[in-house]
């Protein structure tokens, strides 16, 4: 009981965190690059690039659940996110 008191409390906070450490993204990062949707998306240079440089996209992928990021099921719900994200992204030309 107690357990699933902690789980609910959990799931109602982590979701508002605002300091995401680089670990949690790397290790979300390993995870996703297991996917053929990611790879196709770190194929594309304009996207590649904001995946690894832009802070906002990385926050994304480190506030990803880890646990869920492993089951097939969740994975179309997290390439929908992404995709959203790095669409509503500007390419600035130097």
């Amino acid at each position: 009981m107690l357990s699933l008191l902690l789980d609910i409390l959990f799931n109602m906070i982590l979701p508002y965190r605002t300091n995401i450490s680089e670990d949690e993204i790397c290790e979300n990062m390993k995870v996703l690059k297991k996917n053929k949707w990611f790879q196709n998306i770190l194929r594309n240079e304009k996207y590649r690039q904001f995946i690894i440089h832009d802070r906002e996209i990385r926050n994304l992928i480190g506030k990803f659940n880890h646990d869920k990021l492993q089951k097939n099921l969740f994975h179309q719900k997290y390439e929908r996110k992404l995709m959203a994200a790095l669409n509503r992204k500007k390419i600035v030309y130097y």
